[in-house]
């Protein structure tokens, strides 16, 4: 299940298969690419803030449950689905790492892939970790980290 030729071959098809569903909004590959940068900001955005800020509730779990499953396909496909789908409908592979590029290079020319990922490995871990620490305390938000996290990573 884990090996490498297989994990391609099923990258492949998945950006097919995501491709597929947002061409059947428009037929334009950049429009799809756009609708697919919208979907992935809005997904990510609202599941990431009920971690933080919503209510002990069955919307909560649902939420860190799905982050947990993300957090495990990025591993598996080795990055982002959503970002390989963009880069392919975008025509844009040297350029786009996804939704937290803009926050790391603003408008700058993107040029540090490492970069980008490492910011995204540090924020996925206090995202868990905070996911784990609400559950006990849920007064204690992490999310000023995340700030800080980004301001370094903007500097660095």
């Amino acid at each position: 299940m884990f090996e490498l030729e297989k994990r391609k071959e099923i990258t492949k098809l998945s950006i097919k298969r995501i491709e597929n569903i947002f061409l059947h909004f428009t037929k334009k590959r950049e429009y799809a690419g756009l609708i697919l940068v919208l979907f992935h900001y809005l997904l990510l955005t609202c599941t990431i803030w009920y971690i933080f800020f919503g209510d002990i509730d069955i919307y909560y779990y649902i939420c860190s449950g799905f982050y947990l499953l993300l957090v495990c396909m990025h591993y598996y496909y080795n990055g982002c689905i959503f970002t390989k789908t963009e880069r392919s409908l975008l025509n844009d592979a040297k350029s786009w790492y996804g939704p937290p590029s803009i926050f790391l290079y603003g408008t700058d020319k993107m040029s540090c892939m490492n970069r980008c990922n490492t910011m995204i490995a540090y924020l996925a871990f206090v995202i868990v970790i905070n996911s784990i620490i609400r559950l006990y305390n849920k007064e204690i938000s992490l999310y000023f980290i995340l700030i800080l996290i980004v301001l370094y990573f903007r500097n660095f």
